[in-house]
Order: C-alpha cells, then structure tokens, then sequence
C-alpha cells in the first residue's frame, strides 16, 4: 500500500513541478529566460557535421512515426497474448499525448524563433510533446518486456532494452532544441510530465506480473 501511495505522490509532484515551471517560463521568470537563452546558443553553437543525426533522431518522434510505432508494439503483445499489456502500453501512449497536447492549449507559449533544421510546428511550445510522448511511450515498452520476461536472462534482456530506449528517448527531447523548434524547459517540462504518466503504468505492470507461459525468449 505505502508502494502504491508513493507513486503516485512522486507522479503528482512531477506533474505540479511541470506546471509550476510552465507558469515560471509564461510570466518570463529570470531563470527560465536565462536557461532557454544559455541552452539555445549553445546547441545553435553546435550545428554543423551532426545535423543530419539529429533531424533524423527527432523524427522518431514524429507523431506519425511514433503512433504506428507504438501502435505495432501494442499489436504485439496482443498476438502474444499479453493484451493486459497491450492495453496498459497504448493507455500509457494515450494518457502523455492527451495531457502533453492539454497543456500545450492551457499554456499557449509561442515556439522559439530562429535558425530551424526542420519545418516548426503550429501547436503551442510548452511542453514537448515529443518528448513527453516518447519518454512516456518507450519507458513503458522497455519496463512491459522486463515484465514480460519470466528468466533471468529474459530480464536481462528486458533491462538492457529498456536503457536503450531511455537513452533513445532523452535523444529525441533534446533533438528538439537543438533543431530550433523547442525552449530547453519546453523538453525539460515535456520530460518531467512524461515521467508523471509513466511512473503509475510502471507500478500496473510490476504488481501484475505477465503470463508465465510467454517471456522474451518464447518460452
């Protein structure tokens, strides 16, 4: 029970430090300006040889990209029979791309201007949804095949996939500044509330372990 409490206490207290720095980044509070300005200058700072990487990276999260990528996981797991997963996957998916996109209309924050590798979206900048969305997403597909795995190296497995993804999924958010589309607490926010939503899923699918008759190695 204390488990369960603690969890969500830490997703609702990422959920108010978002709101709370959206309101400082809306009434142009001093660090905030200080921050987006320092960051900016130092990823512009940095254009060049590795454009082409990051534009690349940031597509992964395309809402197209990422919608049918998540939407193929879920399909997965289905036609393995892990539909309770499926389900807690694309609920997770669902509930970051709602709240990102809320905020974003409550907010209103004007995207930055400037140099800009890729074409800037016409939603509101605070937060990135992008990165909300894929921490959010890929935290809750590495953590579904750690709980899919039923042996230790299937964990193993699951655990390593799971890194990688985290990795994969602070790459996409901080693509974001870096192609001149987002403010550093754009990401910063987007990161912090896509932790809030997938902290209560990463308890759903701990406490409920998956089918023992299917892991990771198919046993």
């Amino acid at each position: 029970m204390r488990v369960r409490v603690s969890v969500w206490v830490a997703s609702a207290c990422l959920l108010a430090v978002c709101i709370a720095l959206g309101v400082a980044v809306r009434m142009d509070a001093p660090f905030a300006l200080a921050l987006n300005e320092g960051v900016r200058s130092l990823a512009f700072g940095m254009h060049g040889g590795l454009d082409g990487f990051v534009v690349a990276i940031t597509q992964l999260g395309d809402p197209v990209v990422i919608t049918l990528t998540c939407l193929a996981f879920a399909i997965a797991l289905a036609a393995f029979r892990r539909r309770r997963e499926a389900l807690l996957f694309a609920c997770c998916f669902v509930v970051s791309a709602v709240v990102a996109h809320g905020l974003k209309l409550a907010f209103g924050i004007e995207r930055p201007q400037g140099p800009l590798l890729v074409d800037l979206p016409h939603s509101a900048s605070y937060p990135s949804a992008h990165a909300c969305c894929v921490l959010a997403a890929y935290g809750c597909a590495g953590l579904t095949l750690v709980a899919a795995a039923k042996t230790e190296r299937g964990k193993r497995i699951g655990w390593a996939a799971f890194a990688v993804l985290m990795i994969l999924a602070m790459l996409v958010g901080l693509s974001r500044i870096y192609v001149g589309v987002h403010w550093p607490t754009d990401v910063l926010g987007g990161f912090m509330l896509g932790a809030a939503v997938l902290l209560p899923f990463a308890y759903l699918l701990k406490e409920e372990p998956a089918d023992p008759k299917y892991d990771l190695e198919g046993q």
